[in-house]
Formats: structure tokens, sequence, C-alpha cells
């Protein structure tokens, strides 16, 4: 396992360049929310793409139907299923989305062979287009949506292929760790967008957290912070364990 994780303590220069590469990232990331950069808007299209492929995975992995997803230009989404469990389904859209980027913020930091995540990133991608981007009836919106899901999906595993196979590690590093930042950004503006707008949905649809308040018949407002303290604490583990234990291992020789 050694030659894949980073188990064993990385000399101070190696822990240092890691540290400053997310920093970096976390700066760059953070520029771009102050000024809502465009720079910003292909990666919220990841997010929600993540975020629908979290409510299909559970569908999956709960003995439902993953039938299709869509993705909308103006960053929104929606994902069909049929059967499974639809308390884990609708938990995992926004939780699954804060699990996606805590493992990737991990994964970049302490996987020494980091062009394997980015690599299983392409992957990902690409087979969850090409497997679940079909459509939820042929009217013209759900054509284009589809598309839309689609090319997403194709266009983010070339990007992650080609940094795989053409860039440099400290490049793989510093995407990898953008990406993962960026998904923490949205994941805290995704649940204040939430607690400002708690009925809100996509047409006749409601948002997660109202779905899950009308089948438990819980506060939307309770659901919105177990979600949120659930990503939350990923998060904070991700960080901890990418970058603060690994500096106690090093001080403990």
């Amino acid at each position: 396992m050694n030659g894949v994780f980073g188990s064993q303590p990385l000399p101070p220069l190696e822990r240092k360049r890691i540290l400053w590469l997310a920093l970096g990232a976390f700066i760059f990331v953070f520029v771009l929310w102050q000024t809502e950069s465009i720079l910003l808007y292909p990666f919220r299209l990841l997010v929600t793409y993540v975020h629908e492929m979290g409510h299909g995975l559970a569908a999956v992995i709960t003995g439902g139907e993953f039938i299709s997803f869509h993705v909308y230009p103006d960053g929104s989404g929606i994902a069909f299923t049929d059967g499974g469990s639809r308390h884990l389904i609708l938990l995992s859209g926004y939780v699954g989305t804060a699990l996606f980027g805590s493992l990737l913020l991990f994964a970049a930091n302490r996987v020494r062979r980091v062009r394997l995540v980015t690599t299983a990133c392409g992957t990902f991608f690409a087979l969850s287009a090409l497997l679940f981007g079909g459509t939820g009836g042929w009217t013209i919106e759900t054509a284009v949506t589809s598309f839309f899901a689609i090319m997403v999906g194709i266009i983010g595993c070339m990007v992650f292929i080609a940094l795989a196979r053409y860039a440099s590690r400290t490049i793989n590093v510093l995407s990898l760790n953008t990406l993962a930042f960026i998904i923490g950004f949205n994941v805290v503006s995704d649940f204040l967008f939430l607690l400002r707008n708690q009925d809100i949905g996509i047409g006749m649809v409601t948002n997660d957290a109202a779905a899950m308040a009308k089948l438990t018949r819980m506060p939307t407002l309770t659901w919105i912070v177990i979600w949120a303290a659930a990503s939350l604490i990923m998060m904070g583990a991700a960080f901890i364990f990418a970058f603060v234990e690994p500096e106690r291992n090093s001080e403990a020789i």
C-alpha cells in the first residue's frame, strides 16, 4: 500500500510543497468566489452533476433504478429514480456531494500516484454520462438538458484524462485541490440558499430538504441543519487526515 497511499511520513520539503499547493488552490477559489467569476460556471455544472449522481447511485445501491439525470444551463439539476430507499436517495444529493469533495481532498494530498485519482475522476464522469445520461421523457426540454448533462460528463472526462496523461504531478494536485475546495464552497453556498428558500425547487419538484421534510414530517430546517453538520464534519475530517495527521506522524519520528 505504500506505493499508492502516503502512509509513510513525507520529507519536510514535500510536506511543505503539498501544503503550499493546497493553500494556493484555496486562495484561488476564495478569490474567484468573492468576484463571482465566470470561471466558476463549469465547476458549478460539475458540482450539480455530482449531486444528481449521488441521488442516482443511492437508488441503485438501495435496490432501486437510476433512470436518468439532467443538468440545466443555470446550474440546477434533477435526477429520476424508481424504487430504492427514498430517505437515502434524498440524503445523497447534498451529503453525497460533500463526501465526493472530501474524498477528493484526501486523495489529492495523500495518494502518491495522484494521476490515478485524476484518471478515476475522468472515468467516473465518462461512465456516468454514458450509463445514466438518458432521458426522463423525450420533450424538447428533457432532450436538451439530457444532452447537456452528457456533455458536462464527457468534457469533464476529457479534461481529467488530459491532466492525468499530460500534466505534471504538481498540476494534478493543484487541479484536484481546486475542485475539492470549489465543491466545499458550493456545499456551504447551497445550504445557505436552502435556509433562505426552504420550499423552492425545479418546477413542481421541491428541493431535497423540503421533500425529506414531507417524507418524515420533520421540519425542513431540521434536515438542512443535519445535512450541513454531516457535510462539515466530513470536510473537516478530510482536512485533518490530509494535512494535520501527516504532520503529527512526522513530528512523532
